[in-house]
């Protein structure tokens, strides 16, 4: 067995067509058996929509690729605690006119349009969150994104997720990763069937403060025009009141940690027979 690792820009200009060439040592003569039939080849992908888009049998949804690299590491390991609660939202945006997603800027309109009481990097306005560097006994990175939470993450009670594909494929990145190691209750603007796939894998759903219709809706402006009315609803809420619901899901919380830890991609081919392809197609 023989794995392609896809990363970088391999995948500009990619038409979906893998060639494999054996343009020098005509392999099929150097093994036992005849190679030619048992050629086979897969796709795993962690996009968690990827059944829903097509019936190719060769195609393979594994969503815990990425998770299982976090969890296997001690990165995200942060000591900094405190009890004080400031803050009814948290997002871990850093928003730039760089920023090429559309349902991030739509965010940081809505919150600055409407008041919401969330923290955020707006980097337009030199608007930055408080970074805890010295808080992580493994090392701290600055242009690490995947990992490191700010100060004021800690402060706030409710994380709005913003994962970088919306439309129909979408995955579980470190965005995903963050509210569920870090404690904390979280609603995800990211592609359809999110928090259904999540219920798949035995995860508990925050109910108590959330209304989940919005995530089977496949048109994503329709979809993340519902998550953000139901913030803004949520936002008319005290600290107190939001608190409380926060409090009220804390045994799901605590469920949703231990949880995480167990999940890890069915995929088990050999690690050290991974081609890596970092090249640009052209």
């Amino acid at each position: 067995m023989i794995n392609l690792k896809l990363t970088g820009h391999v995948l500009d200009n990619f038409d979906g067509v893998v060639n494999i060439l054996d343009d020098k040592e005509c392999v099929n003569g150097l093994i036992s058996g005849n190679l030619y039939d048992k050629l086979k080849f897969n796709f795993y992908t962690i996009d968690i929509n990827a059944n829903r888009l097509s019936k190719n049998p060769n195609v393979i949804s594994e969503p815990w690729f990425l998770i299982y690299n976090f969890v296997t590491s001690e990165k995200f390991d942060c000591t900094y605690t405190t009890d004080v609660i400031k803050n009814k939202f948290i997002s871990l945006i850093s928003w730039s006119s760089d920023d090429r997603k559309k349902h991030r800027k739509k965010l940081i309109e809505f919150i600055e349009q409407n008041s919401i009481d969330c923290c955020y990097s707006n980097l337009e306005n030199k608007k930055t969150l408080t970074e805890l560097s010295e808080y992580y006994p493994n090392g701290y990175y600055k242009d690490n994104f995947d990992y490191g939470i700010p100060r004021e993450y800690f402060e706030s009670c409710i994380d709005i997720v913003t994962e970088s594909l919306v439309e129909f494929s979408t995955h579980f990145s470190e965005k995903t990763y963050k509210p569920i190691f870090y404690k904390k209750p979280f609603i995800t603007i990211a592609g359809p069937y999110y928090y259904k796939t999540l219920s798949d894998y035995g995860f508990e759903l925050y109910d108590e403060i959330f209304d989940y219709d919005f995530d089977s809706e496949e048109n994503y402006e329709k979809r993340i025009d519902n998550i953000l009315m139901q913030i803004k609803e949520l936002n008319s809420l005290s600290l107190r009141e939001i608190k409380s619901l926060c409090e009220k899901v804390k045994s799901k919380i605590d469920y949703n940690y231990d949880h995480i830890k167990k999940q890890k991609p069915k995929f088990s081919g050999p690690r050290e027979r991974v081609v890596i392809l970092k090249e640009r197609i052209s």
